[in-house]
């Protein structure tokens, strides 16, 4: 369990194909890119993670912190660089200056590891909800309190649709016609609707196929390359099969919220009220925020209205965001959404 790296022959004989790498040639090809040396996200979390899963380990407490786990990636890639600039010479090829990561290079990894561990840490959660999965061979593998004391069973995904997804292709469709009718009325108008979607979306899957439901139903053990694959492509398992009204909830997860974030979050939730209200002329799912910790943001401003339901009367109006959250800790997250669950 490389989480704590035992030593630096781990690193130079590293099974993940290295957490770090020289992009300076690369980079240069890139607007506005200084870049020197980059991070691996996907082989650090694979090594941090090679056995177990934060939330779901009987050896690791539950209640450490989130970011702890991320800033632990970092810190190993960290450790792995210098290893292998100072034990393997040219490592990195002909190169303008030593071995650094820079605070906006672990700022974006802390983010990007964050949300990988939060979305699987939801998989395995919405498995549980349902009619209880075979649990993983790894005898390690504990099943949080909140989640056995679900009253009953939930048929329910927890995905991701990545950045600048067409909605559409996640609908049936019947309704990708209506958003597609909707955009280009809108198009007529010399506008558009731009939305950013959603880090994560809870979807109904009681209508979808044995062999559908079967794939949602393998929990996750580790963050191995073929999970991380797994959780970043389930997408692809519901495209064209989805009603708008199989959304669940929506969520928004960011390491920290400070004031200008507020406003990224106002406007996602607003867009994506907006087009279930107007191009689908349904009610549309909460939307959360989910965060570890905020600096000097005021949340008032996360109450502001939908504007999408002001056309029914201020009377009528409802909140954009449904709920903000600090979940600091893997119990966190997991409590929040079995509470989540059992009152949907």
């Amino acid at each position: 369990m490389p989480f704590e790296l035992p030593d630096q022959q781990y690193c130079l004989s590293c099974p993940h194909d290295k957490c770090v790498s020289y992009i300076r040639e690369q980079s240069k090809k890139m607007k506005d890119r200084n870049t020197l040396y980059r991070i691996k996200q996907n082989a650090g979390l694979a090594c941090a993670f090679d056995e177990w899963l934060p939330g779901f380990s009987a050896s690791a407490p539950i209640d450490l912190p989130l970011l702890a786990y991320s800033e632990k990636i970092i810190s190993n890639a960290k450790v792995a660089g210098s290893i292998l600039e100072s034990q393997v010479p040219n490592w990195f090829g002909d190169v303008e200056a030593p071995f650094i990561i820079t605070a906006g290079q672990s700022g974006k990894v802390r983010g990007d590891t964050f949300e990988m561990i939060c979305r699987a840490i939801f998989w395995n959660c919405a498995a549980l909800s349902r009619q209880a999965p075979a649990i993983p061979k790894n005898s390690s593998f504990a099943v949080p309190a909140s989640l056995q004391l679900l009253n009953e069973h939930r048929e329910i995904a927890i995905l991701t649709l990545g950045d600048n997804y067409d909605l559409k292709k996640l609908l049936r469709k019947e309704f990708a016609e209506q958003l597609s009718d909707f955009e280009k009325k809108l198009e007529t108008q010399s506008t558009s609707i731009s939305y950013s979607t959603p880090d994560v979306v809870c979807i109904d899957i009681s209508s979808q196929p044995d062999e559908i439901k079967s794939h949602f139903n393998t929990l996750i053990a580790d963050l191995s390359p073929s999970n991380q694959a797994t959780l970043s492509s389930a997408r692809l398992k519901l495209e064209g099969r989805v009603d708008p009204k199989d959304v669940r909830f929506a969520a928004g997860i960011k390491t920290s919220i400070r004031s200008d974030r507020m406003y990224q979050f106002l406007y996602e939730a607003n867009s994506w009220k907006f087009i279930w209200a107007r191009a689908f002329k349904t009610n549309p799912s909460p939307y959360y925020v989910l965060t570890s910790q905020t600096f000097g943001a005021n949340p008032k401003k996360l109450a502001s209205v939908d504007f999408s339901s002001l056309e029914l009367g201020a009377n009528k109006a409802r909140r954009a965001i449904d709920g903000v959250f600090t979940v600091r800790s893997p119990k966190d997250l997991i409590d929040w959404l079995a509470e989540v669950i059992e009152d949907s």
